[in-house]
């Protein structure tokens, strides 16, 4: 009390003391002023999780479509760029549905076609050491469905997304294109290869036009510096509240899918290979968080339900990189209703931990009261209610 004492007489009035002391108040509050039941309870899930595993920082971001409704400071300012390992992906994906959409490339093309005259080069001393190389499809790369192992680049020695690439060139396939489903981050690095080739500049500059393309600065993602040899898998850095307006692309009212990327998208099959790995060789579930069916396509996970379409997607930072200082993660869920929370943070996390995370963060994005759409204000002022998901 004495400190607002002596506070209101050197600014002349108790009025500027109270304002001072409602705005240290405010300072442990979510960035966004208006209060959202779902954003709410996303982030007491978060910092419930953060306190049983003893994870030092976070951020938090929940979008409904494209409009911020819940922004978290757990160390990390939800605005501060931080890597999505995986979730890399997604931006990949995106920036090859758009050359798709512009006509530069087509879901079906193979590799043979589409780097032809990569192959061609030093006569033909670029050529992959398995045949079966050339035959992969860019449909079979974006849904896991290409036949090659999990990392077939050296994380050691590329330094750079065609050093990678060229490496991946010389693994043999553990599986014939398109009979198998099992996660490669090495589909999505090739993916990022023929982006930068069609786009004629380097990955990050060919691919950050996704974000402009969503009306985010165009650097709101940057490449990290450490991360560049595995940029289109799992390179990049953003912010949470980015990466959740980033997401809206993914939803039919954004219209940034044209008709053919689209119609592809809304008709990929379940299979229940996404949901569960196995086999021999053995292979590596993309989508183990979702039951039954999943499928997966440009970089996300995706169930069909009674409401509508979940998406989902996680990434991972641990010591299988060599020489990488960072630990952490991150991982968004994305419900029938529009409503996208996205969580990075730093901290050891094994698959206990982790597991914990997206559990807790799916219960609260698909609990009952995460489908009733709050009020927003128009453009004009005015407050339109969006429609009730059913």
């Amino acid at each position: 009390m004495r400190f607002c004492q002596e506070e209101a007489k050197v600014l002349n009035g108790l009025r500027n003391c109270l304002s001072f002391a409602l705005m240290a108040g405010l300072a442990a509050t979510p960035a966004l002023a208006n209060p959202n039941t779902v954003a709410d309870s996303v982030d007491a899930a978060v910092k419930s999780w953060m306190t049983t595993y003893n994870i030092a920082d976070a951020e938090v971001a929940i979008a409904l479509h494209q409009n911020l409704v819940g922004s978290y400071d757990h160390g990390w300012k939800p605005t501060e760029r931080h890597p999505v390992a995986s979730l890399s992906k997604a931006i990949t994906g995106m920036c090859i549905a758009g050359m798709v959409d512009h006509k530069q490339l087509a879901l079906t093309d193979t590799l043979g076609t589409v780097l032809a005259g990569y192959f061609q080069r030093n006569g033909g001393a670029n050529e992959p050491k398995d045949p079966r190389f050339k035959t992969i499809t860019i449909d079979e790369l974006l849904t896991h469905r290409a036949g090659l192992e999990k990392n077939a680049f050296d994380d050691k020695n590329d330094h750079s997304v065609g050093a990678s690439f060229k490496t991946a060139t010389q693994a043999t396939l553990d599986f014939d294109p398109g009979t198998t489903i099992s996660y490669s981050d090495s589909g999505y690095l090739i993916l990022g290869y023929v982006a930068q080739l069609l786009g004629g500049q380097a990955y990050a500059a060919t691919c950050s036009k996704v974000f402009t393309e969503m009306g985010l600065a165009a650097h709101a993602g940057i490449i990290d510096d450490t991360l560049v040899a595995r940029a289109p898998n799992g390179g990049w850095d953003i912010s949470a509240e980015d990466y959740a307006r980033f997401l809206y692309a993914f939803d039919k009212q954004s219209g940034v899918l044209g008709p053919v990327t689209r119609q592809w998208f809304d008709a990929l099959p379940g299979n229940a290979g996404y949901a569960k790995g196995g086999g021999t060789p053995p292979t590596q579930a993309p989508c183990p968080r979702f039951s039954g069916k999943p499928s997966y396509g440009f970089g996300v996970c995706m169930k069909q339900t009674a409401r509508g379409v979940q998406y989902y997607h996680d990434g991972l930072l641990h010591h299988h990189m060599p020489d990488y200082p960072k630990t952490g993660g991150s991982f968004f869920f994305v419900n029938e209703a529009g409503y996208a929370a996205v969580v990075i943070f730093s901290g050891e996390n094994d698959g206990k931990t982790y597991g914990a995370l997206e559990k807790s963060v799916i219960a609260a994005m698909t609990a009952k009261d995460a489908y009733g759409m709050p009020l927003e204000a128009n453009s004009k002022g005015g407050i339109t209610k969006p429609k009730q998901v059913q």
